[in-house]
């Protein structure tokens, strides 16, 4: 069974979420079960650790109260046998009795003479018993502290050891005092606190693997040995470390630390099903989401796809309507083909009359250019001697400023010759006063005197004479500076004429160039259309086959349709559309061509008179009318309907 689109795209995003989910569940579970399994460790390691320093200061605790007590000299007197010592046991027994109380740690106290008989206890069942065969007595009678075994309490059951030391009097030892403490105090205190979770606990065995503290079952306190299980000769092997194990059917791991001052191994455990109880509730946790994303997923991909299907069924039922008029277009592409090459003569004939016009009109613009371009030289010349004209002139005002610039000068120059004649003159006259007052030594001068008085004058007159002529001459060159400006501002004017006429036959030269190589333009351009008609005549022959084969792609498109249904629907069997389209498109598209080229060639052959050019041109200008309606009427919309909102989903 073949699947349809929708199908496949269904099945195929179900498989990857599915995919993705089963992954992140079991990536995100594997990486949670590893940090809390080792947040555990981490946690029963510690306590472990911890549970060890408790001890070793408890058990230090305790031998210093003994040591501390041992110190007391009522004891060392209880000791001796003589009516002080009597009286000092009753002190001592009631001492004993008050530290009992007072310390829940100890079942009882007691002291021991050196015979290994107990003469004072805080308990009246200690009283005459001999303990001189006890390893803690010998001991401590030897001058030692000494910390015994863990055994069973006769009177209790519960666990317990002693701490024996040394009694002494003035250095020597007078007896041994002793406690019995039982590890039930510790555990209550110590060891029944430690919780790992719900059912995680802590227990404690000594150097023989005697169970002596348990923190969830009391009764295998001194009942069970490590010994007698699976994993705990491991344990006491290593002494320390961390291991799983399996008891009772429950996996579980320990973390234990033996304490070096008492042989005791201290050991924290943790339950692995409830260690990953918080993974496995994540687990289900994940499951439910990434179902829930799966069914959230499937419905909005279903959502989408059927969409998507929507349109590709819009789409496919359009191109079935494209198909069957695209068929109805390749019979008018025929049709106009055929008209085409008969029109085509025609547009021959035209266009080599059109094309001898524009030769003729080419050659007269040609000439025209040339005669303009001639024109435009000679303007240039002209304006270029206009130019020369104009620098001349000024110059000319440069010279004549220069000559008004001297008179000016050589003015002031004669002015000054004649003050300085004048002065002479004065001099002169006062020469011959002073030579009349010198009488006859002053003739001689006086003479003098008057010929420079002569000179001076004839100087003054030759001044005067002189700077007349230089004002003429001034006021000459003024006019001359004059005349020259107005004849400057007149070529100014010439020479901005002669530029306008410049540009103007510039500007009819370019334009004329321009117009002679547009037409020449033309002319080609006429010349390749002629090419391109002639070539259209041929090319019509071959669009009536072109018609044909424009028919058989629409009967292809029409089979492309076919196999889009099929993909969209996932059905196979389409015969009785295909059949239904093949009918639509029927055997009138088979049009013969050779029946195509034989009238394109005939159109070709005839169309050297102008008349029959005539006719066909009217029938082809029918023929394309005819067409530009059938367009007109199928138009792209029509063909192939689409709305703008059909592919919004995509």
């Amino acid at each position: 069974m073949k699947l349809s689109l929708k199908n496949k795209i269904l099945l195929l995003t179900s498989i990857i979420l599915l995919f993705g989910i089963g992954i992140s569940v079991t990536l995100s579970s594997f990486k949670a079960k590893e940090a809390l399994y080792k947040a555990i460790v981490d946690r029963i390691e510690g306590q472990s650790h911890a549970l060890d320093t408790v001890i070793t200061s408890w058990i230090k605790e305790r031998k210093a109260n003994v040591d501390i007590w041992s110190h007391r000299t009522v004891y060392a007197e209880s000791t001796k046998e003589s009516i002080i010592g009597k009286s000092a046991r009753k002190q001592a027994t009631n001492q004993l009795k008050d530290l009992a109380k007072k310390y829940s740690y100890y079942e009882g106290i007691g002291l021991i003479n050196l015979e290994g008989s107990v003469i004072a206890a805080s308990t009246d069942d200690y009283l005459g018993i001999d303990l001189g065969d006890r390893e803690y007595f010998q001991k401590s009678r030897d001058g030692k502290t000494f910390i015994s075994d863990v055994i069973e309490s006769k009177s209790t059951g519960n666990p317990i050891f002693v701490i024996s030391n040394p009694v002494k009097l003035d250095s020597q030892i007078q007896g041994v005092l002793f406690a019995v403490v039982d590890i039930q105090a510790f555990n209550k205190q110590f060891i029944d606190p430690i919780k790992v979770g719900e059912t995680g606990y802590a227990y404690m065995y000594d150097q023989d693997g005697t169970v002596i503290a348990h923190g969830r079952d009391s009764s295998l306190i001194n009942k069970l040995n490590m010994k007698e299980l699976d994993f705990g000769p491991e344990m006491m092997r290593q002494e320390s470390g961390f291991m799983p194990y399996i008891y009772k059917g429950e996996k579980k791991v320990v973390s234990f630390q033996k304490n070096n001052l008492t042989g005791w191994t201290a050991a924290v455990c943790a339950v692995n099903s409830e260690v990953f109880a918080p993974v496995r509730s994540m687990i289900i946790t994940n499951v439910l989401v990434g179902v829930c994303i799966l069914v959230v997923a499937f419905i909005l991909t279903f959502l989408f796809v059927r969409s998507i299907n929507a349109s590709l069924k819009r789409l496919q039922e359009n191109l079935s309507q494209s198909s069957k008029q695209l068929n109805s277009a390749s019979e008018q592409v025929n049709s106009s083909s055929q008209s085409l090459a008969e029109s085509s003569n025609e547009q021959a004939s035209s266009l080599e009359e059109t094309s001898s016009s524009l030769e003729e009109m080419s050659s007269q613009t040609k000439q025209n250019a040339d005669n303009a371009d001639q024109a435009d030289k000679s303007m240039k010349e002209t304006s270029n001697l206009v130019d020369d004209g104009v620098q001349a002139m000024e110059k000319m005002t440069k010279t004549i400023d220069e000559i008004k610039n001297s008179s000016e000068e050589t003015s002031k120059i004669i002015k000054t010759i004649d003050d300085i004649a004048f002065q002479t003159n004065l001099l002169a006259l006062n020469a011959a006063v002073e030579a009349a007052r010198a009488g006859e030594a002053g003739k001689g001068f006086a003479v003098v005197a008057e010929e420079v008085r002569n000179l001076a004058q004839r100087s003054a007159e030759a001044a005067k004479n002189t700077s007349e002529l230089i004002e003429q001459s001034q006021n000459s060159a003024e006019k001359g500076v004059s005349v020259a400006e107005e004849v400057s501002k007149n070529l100014q004017s010439i020479k901005q004429g002669s530029d306008k006429v410049n540009t103007l036959i510039s500007e009819i030269s370019a334009s004329s160039k321009e117009q002679s190589q547009g037409i020449e333009q033309v002319n080609t351009a006429v010349a390749e259309m002629d090419k391109v008609v002639q070539q259209n005549a041929s090319d019509s022959e071959e669009s009536a086959s072109a018609a044909e084969e424009l028919s058989s792609q629409a009967q292809e498109l029409d089979s492309m349709v076919v196999e889009l249904v099929s993909l969209v629907d996932g059905n196979q069997d389409q015969l009785s559309h295909e059949t239904t389209l093949r009918e639509n498109f029927g055997e009138k598209n088979k049009r013969p061509v050779s029946q195509g080229k034989r009238h394109a060639t005939q159109g070709i052959s005839r169309g050297t008179g102008r008349q029959q050019g005539s006719s066909l041109s009217r029938q082809s200008s029918q023929s394309e009318n005819d067409y530009s309606k059938g367009q007109r009427q199928e138009s792209p919309e029509k063909m192939i309907p689409l709305d703008k909102d059909d592919f919004k989903d995509f």
